[in-house]
């Protein structure tokens, strides 16, 4: 009896550590970086992703940015927003990717309109289970570096950032692009 009662708590404790968790785990990684809607948002917590991507709006600033402390399938970023309002196409949520494998970074996007499988995705990223699978995803590499303001070398571009950090293009013109 008392090696059974060691057991089930050796097991409550695994499954506390392992399990999907409200918020991430301080004992086995770092903290993810959530920002949404330009804010970050500090010790983010599964619900305030969740409420994040619930109350993406389509406006100017409404998007959600997560990235944990390390890459997961190779993938280093998840971003989910809404065409812009006036651009709405019925294709739902645009959801990109950041990727990398021996030092070169890709970019893939996706579209759903299905909200529960968005969440999945952000969610099984969130507690560092799993990534979206991108083999299907169209890749917008060349976007990001040729028209968003990126170069081979970092964000140091005449069109993009400058050397001050400055940000001349706006996600709302990505989003009108599309």
């Amino acid at each position: 009896m008392k090696y059974l009662r060691k057991a089930l708590i050796a097991a409550l404790v695994l499954s506390l550590l392992f399990c999907g968790c409200r918020r991430w785990n301080p004992l086995t990684s770092s903290p993810p970086y959530l920002e949404v809607n330009g804010q970050e948002v500090e010790s983010p917590s599964l619900d305030d992703l969740e409420e994040g991507i619930l109350g993406l709006s389509g406006g100017a600033n409404s998007y959600v940015y997560l990235e944990p402390s390390n890459s997961i399938d190779g993938i280093w970023s998840l971003s989910a927003t809404l065409p812009l309002e006036g651009f709405e196409d019925g294709l739902g949520y645009i959801v990109d990717a950041c990727w990398e494998e021996d030092n070169d970074y890709r970019y893939y996007e996706c579209r759903t309109t299905d909200q529960e499988q968005l969440l999945d995705w952000f969610r099984d990223f969130y507690r560092g289970r799993s990534a979206p699978d991108i083999s299907g995803w169209e890749d917008v590499t060349n976007w990001y570096y040729d028209d968003y303001g990126y170069d081979d070398y970092g964000y140091d571009d005449d069109d993009g950032y400058g050397y001050d950090g400055y940000y001349d293009y706006s996600y709302d013109d990505r989003i009108a692009a599309i």
